[in-house]
């Protein structure tokens, strides 16, 4: 009976502690990028016009990777969940930044015009070249 009961006590531990695991996971905020190192480092312009001359190269090269740009923010929109979003460059396609929310205070300093650089996650290509994740860099 007492081994019944220790088998029990141990089981019952042992799911709770599963269960804290999963929701720890579950609520878990992503990396910040400011401290992140980037893969590579490319300006706005020469990044997308790698896209656009070839979408597969580029995505070989740039996709799923940590990536410092620099340009001219060409645009500045608010997203309907109040994320914000910087255009950088200055051409037909341009570089599409989804800032991290963390960093929304820095970000609203920025007017049209400025010279940026930016780290964030190259997740593709759709008009624009789309980075996600991003922060802006400072002393770049």
């Amino acid at each position: 009976m007492a081994l019944k009961k220790l088998i029990i006590l141990a089981l019952i531990a042992i799911v709770v502690l599963v269960g804290i695991y999963f929701v720890n996971e579950y609520f878990r905020k992503p990396a910040d990028m400011t401290d992140q190192k980037e893969a590579l480092m490319v300006s706005a312009e020469e990044m997308a016009q790698q896209f656009e001359l070839n979408e597969a190269s580029a995505n070989k090269q740039y996709l799923g990777k940590i990536i410092l740009v620099k340009g001219i923010v060409s645009d500045m929109s608010s997203l309907q969940d109040s994320t914000l979003n910087l255009l950088i460059g200055t051409g037909l396609h341009n570089i599409s930044c989804q800032m991290d929310k963390r960093h929304q205070q820095l970000v609203r300093q920025i007017q049209n015009g400025d010279q940026v650089a930016v780290r964030g996650i190259c997740v593709g290509y759709l008009m624009d070249v789309q980075l996600n994740r991003c922060v802006l860099i400072k002393n770049q």
